[in-house]
């Protein structure tokens, strides 16, 4: 896993949207805690949204997923695999995002509003439908043809 921090709004070259959130986790007895975290978009991996969530003494934990799974998400729910995204049932105004891993599940809670912000701001990197325009394909592509011909 990579971390990178959202004090860095370009890395290498790349234009990066970093933001930092407050979750409130559900599923839990009691008055749901909260955790920190923050969206990361960089335009070299434009499918991809990455979330650091705050680890505690642990340290950061990541999570990898689309960007397209957070963008309908956000209308209804989406996701088959270790992230799901969903508009949440008991809070008006927030989404679910679910996080599954062996060591359990967790439903974070997060604003809707803010989420959207994040993705418009993404959209103002790479818009919908041009995210093949930043890949690296190119140079990938010239190195495996050097690599053939040697």
């Amino acid at each position: 896993m990579t971390y990178f921090s959202p004090e860095f709004p370009v890395m290498d070259g790349r234009r990066v949207v970093s933001r930092r959130f407050t979750f409130i986790v559900a599923d839990r007895d009691g008055r749901p805690p909260v955790v920190d975290a923050s969206l990361h978009y960089r335009d070299d991996d434009p499918y991809a949204i990455a979330m650091v969530l705050d680890g505690g003494p642990a340290g950061p934990v990541e999570w990898t997923f689309a960007r397209d799974l957070l963008v309908e998400g956000l209308v209804q729910a989406a996701g088959l695999g270790d992230v799901r995204v969903a508009p949440a049932v008991e809070v008006a105004g927030a989404a679910a995002i679910e996080l599954t891993s062996p060591d359990g599940t967790a439903t974070l809670l997060g604003s809707s509003d803010e989420l959207a912000g994040f993705l418009r701001s993404t959209f103002a990197v790479v818009p919908v439908g041009c995210e093949g325009d930043h890949l690296p394909l190119d140079g990938a592509l010239a190195a495996l043809l050097r690599s053939e011909s040697h």
